[in-house]
């Protein structure tokens, strides 16, 4: 009877640990490039898990990975080094209907890539540090400051106070609108979510402004802005993922393209 108590004990207590459902929602985050054998690091990945539990799907796993080359001495050759780090947030609880309102935004072509949605999700401000600071970034500071004083001159100053203005703002978002009918595929660097959910996988290129267009199961592609700003909801403040889903993003890719009209 011990024995047998003690079976059925265990039973008891396995059923109890396990979930209500098995279904699991992963994304799988890389940037990188190919670097050849080179020394130095060429890879960064991130793989999030939120697993169904009741009401909730709770994210069990935030695992960071990074993909390096170091010098051996002995064999006189650049070995492969990975670098990994699981980070473990028990507590990280999502509603279910958050989860399930993304998988009904990844399977769902919206064509919001317009300043109808933007404009009301994004916030506004463009301060002259992010500017001056993208413009030195692209080589071109010189468009914003004297070359004697190396201060703003007035060219620039009115430069500034037109983007931060969003001028052009318009013809921007129409000359980058993603479109559901091209395939941009790039070699030697990458920079892409996957986002896996039941037998359905989503794919999000962020070479592209925002990863717009979405390639589902490797075939068909929407562009729905809802799914950026339900990532930007659910991912942990510190994972790469999540600055890159973010609209603000678009602030930063619009001074770039102004600037780079600047010239024109």
């Amino acid at each position: 009877m011990i024995k047998l108590y003690t079976i059925l004990f265990l039973i008891s207590v396995k059923l109890i640990g396990q979930t209500s459902s098995e279904k699991e929602l992963v994304l799988k985050y890389s940037i990188g490039k190919h670097n050849f054998g080179e020394i130095g690091q060429y890879e960064t990945k991130e793989i999030l898990k939120f697993q169904e539990n009741d009401s909730f799907f709770i994210l069990t796993e935030f695992q960071t990975i990074t993909n390096s080359y170091v010098y051996n001495s002995e064999t006189e050759k650049n070995d492969l080094k990975i670098s990994d780090t699981i980070i473990k947030s028990v507590n990280k609880r999502i509603e279910k209907k958050e989860i399930e309102n993304l998988v009904k935004q990844l399977n769902q072509n919206e064509n919001n890539f317009n300043s109808d949605f933007i404009d009301a999700k994004l916030s506004k401000k463009i301060t002259k540090k992010d500017i001056l600071k993208t413009a030195k970034k692209r080589g071109q500071i010189f468009l914003f400051v004297d070359d004697e004083t190396g201060k703003l001159d007035n060219f620039g100053k009115e430069k500034i106070k037109e983007i931060q203005n969003y001028k052009n703002f318009e013809e921007y978002l129409k000359e980058i609108n993603p479109s559901i009918n091209n395939l941009v595929v790039y070699f030697d660097i990458w920079n892409f979510v996957e986002i896996t959910y039941l037998s359905s996988n989503y794919k999000m290129d962020f070479h592209s402004v925002l990863g717009q267009p979405i390639r589902i199961n490797n075939s068909n592609q929407i562009v729905n802005l809802k799914v950026n700003l339900i990532l930007s909801k659910i991912l942990p403040k510190k994972s790469l993922l999540t600055k890159e889903t973010a609209l603000e993003n678009i602030k930063t890719s619009y001074i770039h393209w102004f600037i780079k009209n600047m010239e024109l």
